[in-house]
């Protein structure tokens, strides 16, 4: 049994596709696509120059547009910059019928935190120093 068959709108059976050029990108993980979809990630250079892939196919109708999320590995130096993405249409067979429309993501940087240790360490120092000035201080005034 094919996903939508009936097709009640153009989001069924349509395919997001996101390209990672290879050159670029080593690796893609933690693909993310809401309820309503399935998700594939190809890796780049699998076959060896291929790009790698994220295709996210809507098996509903009317599917949740959430935000979709991947992670990527960069294989240079510099920052990465949007990929374009198609969104390709399918009939209820699974044949493809067309390109429905095209453009570019939007890129949203999540540079990795300091951890909650170190935070939690930087402020134990922090406050040691400062109760060992003040028992300093203390003992200065007593004696």
């Amino acid at each position: 049994m094919q996903p939508c068959t009936d097709k009640p709108s153009l989001e069924c059976s349509d395919e997001i596709d996101i390209n990672f050029d290879a050159t670029v990108f080593s690796q893609i993980s933690n693909g993310v696509a809401p309820a309503g979809f399935n998700l594939l990630l190809f890796q780049p250079n699998n076959p060896p120059q291929s790009p790698g892939d994220y295709s996210a196919l809507a098996v509903v109708a009317n599917p949740s547009l959430a935000p979709f999320s991947v992670d990527f590995t960069l294989t240079g130096t510099g920052t990465p910059t949007s990929q374009t993405f198609t969104i390709n249409e399918f009939d209820s067979n699974g044949f493809f019928e067309g390109v429905a429309t095209s453009g570019v993501t939007t890129l949203v940087s999540t540079v990795p935190e300091p951890a909650s240790f170190s935070l939690i360490g930087a402020g134990m120092i922090i406050g040691g120093i400062f109760l060992g000035f003040r028992f300093s201080v203390k003992r200065a005034g007593s004696g």
